[in-house]
């Protein structure tokens, strides 16, 4: 009978040993879940840690990679890094935008120029461009400033919202990104940015070209060494040219017009032609931007001064300096005056073409390297 007693003794004490075990196998199998949980593969933990958010940073910083980033974070930690780059600037860059000029927008006096040529005034109702002539005449810009916002840009190469129309950069060590929509927003204009670009459409084949010259230029004109002299455009055209010569896509050569700039004259007065073609005047000034950004063996000018310095202001960047510049004076009716008085003899004073540096063909002298702006020419 003892016996019995011990033995059933041991087989209880036995069963208790073994559920105590279970129980150490489960609080172990958790307490490792947790930890887990807490080692920053979990997304919301990721997002909600200031520990966890400020580590990918300085393992990028050390040139380390970041393994097994979930995708439900990892794209800002990704844009975050790329865009600490953008102000690592290389020296031969730094050189090379440290030697560029600026080309000003111009105060465009709209009432005055439609006075003296009234189907300048019927062609702004077809091209909506009067915002972009709203600049104070002479508005003074810091040249540093400029040369910082083009030199430090990036483009991204996606964004989720805007898509790939955005570029990054970082001034006086503020960063901030720049799309169409914000220049659109400055400017008070809409902004569209579909369809083709209008020089990859149908309208720069040779078959329309007679179209083109036809519809904005004088009677009997064709094109010469791949260019017309502004004189040979009818005056709303002119005008037009004029306009956007600085105010849209700079160039210092206001005076030959090139076969990409007549096909966009054209299809600002003909809109009904584009067809697909995107003639959006801030989608066309933003593009400019990502063009002197990517410009880095070119002479490029700086353009747009006043309108960065509108975008630094909006962003919070402190745009005081020792030396202000300022552009050229208005484009009114003594400006027009003085174009048509002194082209009529520029095919006999004007050398062979420059050689061009844009995308439209324009040419990418810097102010004061020797030819007759209009400052002193119109």
């Amino acid at each position: 009978m003892a016996f019995l007693l011990v033995l059933v003794l041991l087989v209880l004490m036995a069963g208790r040993r073994s559920r105590g075990s279970g129980r150490g196998r489960h609080g172990v199998s958790k307490r490792t879940r947790t930890t887990e949980e807490a080692s920053g593969s979990d997304p919301d933990y990721q997002e909600s840690s200031s520990e966890e958010s400020e580590e990918p940073i300085a393992q990028l910083d050390k040139g380390k990679g970041l393994a097994g980033e979930s995708s439900h974070g990892g794209g800002s930690r990704t844009r975050e890094g790329r865009s600490k780059q953008a102000a690592e600037v290389p020296p031969a860059r730094r050189r090379l935008f440290a030697s560029k000029s600026c080309i000003a927008e111009r105060f465009v006096n709209f009432h005055d120029l439609i006075r003296e040529v009234p189907d300048f005034g019927r062609l702004l109702q077809r091209a909506p461009i009067e915002p972009v002539g709203r600049v104070p005449a002479k508005a003074p810009f810091c040249v540093e400033l400029i040369r910082e916002f083009y030199m430090n840009g990036k483009v991204l190469a996606e964004d989720d919202e805007t898509g790939t129309f955005i570029f990054e950069t970082v001034v006086r060590q503020r960063r901030f990104p720049v799309t169409p929509y914000d220049i659109g927003e400055i400017l008070g204009m809409h902004v569209d940015t579909s369809g083709l670009l209008y020089t990859s459409g149908g309208f720069q084949a040779a078959t329309h070209l007679d179209i083109v010259l036809g519809a904005i230029c004088k009677a009997g004109v064709y094109m010469t060494h791949g260019y017309i002299e502004s004189k040979d455009l009818l005056p709303e055209y002119h005008l037009l040219s004029l306009v956007m010569s600085y105010n849209v896509q700079p160039t210092i050569d206001t005076k030959r017009i090139r076969r990409e700039r007549l096909v966009l004259l054209y299809l600002l007065g003909h809109p009904e032609q584009a067809r697909g073609l995107n003639i959006n005047i801030p989608f066309l000034i933003w593009q400019r931007m990502i063009h002197v950004i990517q410009g880095a063996t070119r002479r490029d000018l700086l353009s747009f001064p006043v309108l960065i310095t509108r975008i630094l202001q909006a962003n919070g960047v402190d745009t005081s300096c020792d030396k202000y510049d300022v552009g050229f004076g208005p484009i009114d009716s003594v400006t027009w005056a003085k174009s048509v008085s002194t082209l009529k003899s520029f095919h006999q004073t004007k050398g062979p073409p420059p050689e061009a540096s844009s995308p439209d063909g324009d040419s990418g002298a810097g102010v004061g390297d020797g030819d007759d702006d209009d400052e002193d020419t119109e």
